[in-house]
């Protein structure tokens, strides 16, 4: 299954859900507060870089993608305008994690649901204008966004600081500690991203061989895949969250069963859906299309790789257990595998060895079924949890 990270944002804010939900857990309130602050800290400094970035080699960049005349200058006023709100769009989102790592989703689906509402009237009248009032073209839809997020981040800010949230945000120093606590996850979590990314970039390529026929096929296909995305993250969250706090109170057990439950829950539904559309590929395909050509590829892949959906469930879910654990490294070497199997396998057997579509779908199969074996194997030998000694520092500093 093709996984990406829908806002285009590292996935740090995992990090911080995490080590939130672990200081929580183990009663560490004040170290909770703490990582607050530090949470704002590298949201300010990674939107300033993204900023700075973007808006600098923005030209090169989208030049480099192919962008000229018209087209490029559009892409570079709506993305100069979009990355001046960098900073308050990282502080929106990692205060939103801080509040799930305690178990507060009300507030941050309050902020998303108050986007799309304010967004969706905003982005048009900027846009276009509003009776006597001139808009300003495409570089409406970033003065929108900017403008919804400068606002949301101030509204944030002063929640955090009020308290009312279960989290205060107060002065204190800054600790590597804490930032470490939160990079260790948020990191490895952004890397793993990366390489979904990748792997998603480079079989695109291997499927090219085939023709656009066969990528056209490959992508609607595919993009059931990213429809199960959210789902699976909002399952993730709480098995996150769960799992963070009780690793920080040293019920390493309870943590385990949580796991193991989110995992189950994810398995069935992903391989529902994956049985169904393995059986019927068309009820999802010609939503997008009645080309031939397209639903047989489209088909082609449904009835080897959706049988093997349950394989994403089990990643998902113990992807997230891993982040609430703070032991990302084994779901990075998943990561890793799957990667090297399906990319550079992928493109290995099509292109040298004159591999069929079918070959190279079987091949992502079996990709996404031993990165969900590494994962799985790393959560049964006690790979992916706390040794002792680590759960004994853990409950003393509970007590």
């Amino acid at each position: 299954m093709d996984a990406d990270d829908n806002d285009g944002r590292w996935r740090d804010r995992w990090g911080v859900a995490s080590a939130v939900a672990r200081a929580a857990g183990a009663g560490r309130h004040e170290d909770a507060n703490a990582l607050v602050l530090h949470t704002l800290a590298i949201a300010v400094v990674f939107g300033l870089l993204f900023s700075v970035l973007t808006i600098g080699l923005g030209s090169k960049l989208y030049l480099a993608l192919g962008g000229s005349g018209a087209a490029l200058h559009s892409a570079l006023v709506y993305s100069n305008f979009i990355f001046l709100a960098a900073v308050p769009i990282w502080i929106v989102n990692l205060l939103s994690a801080a509040l799930r790592g305690i178990g507060n989703v009300r507030v941050p689906a309050l902020v998303t649901f108050v986007g799309a509402a304010v967004l969706v009237p905003l982005s048009p009248a900027l846009i276009f204008g509003i009776g006597p009032f001139e808009g300003f073209g495409v570089a409406g839809a970033g003065i929108a966004v900017t403008l919804f997020y400068c606002g949301a981040a101030v509204v944030m800010l002063r929640y955090m600081a009020s308290g009312n949230s279960g989290l205060r945000l107060t002065r204190d120093r800054l600790r590597w500690s804490m930032f470490r606590d939160i990079l260790k996850v948020g990191l490895l979590a952004a890397l793993n991203t990366i390489q979904l990314n990748l792997m998603v970039l480079l079989v695109t390529a291997a499927v090219s061989r085939f023709g656009v026929d066969a990528i056209g096929g490959y992508g609607t296909a595919s993009r059931l895949d990213y429809v199960l995305i959210p789902i699976l993250f909002g399952l993730g969250t709480a098995i996150l969250t769960m799992v963070g706090t009780n690793v920080g109170a040293g019920h390493i057990a309870r943590a385990k069963k949580i796991a193991w439950f989110g995992s189950a829950v994810s398995l069935a539904f992903t391989e529902i859906v994956g049985l169904i559309v393995a059986f019927v590929p068309w009820l999802w395909i010609e939503i997008f299309s009645h080309d031939a050509a397209v639903l047989e590829t489209g088909s082609l892949y449904f009835r080897i790789v959706a049988p093997f959906y349950a394989a994403n469930g089990i990643i998902f879910a113990l992807s997230f257990a891993a982040q609430g654990a703070g032991r990302m490294g084994w779901v990075f070497i998943a990561g890793a595998v799957r990667l090297v199997i399906a990319a550079g396998g992928g493109w290995l057997a099509v292109v040298v060895f004159d591999a069929s579509e079918a070959g190279l779908f079987a091949i992502i199969a079996f990709a996404l079924t031993a990165a969900a074996a590494i994962c799985a194997a790393a959560a049964l030998t006690g790979a992916m949890w706390p040794s002792e000694g680590e759960k004994a520092g853990v409950a003393a500093k509970s007590t």
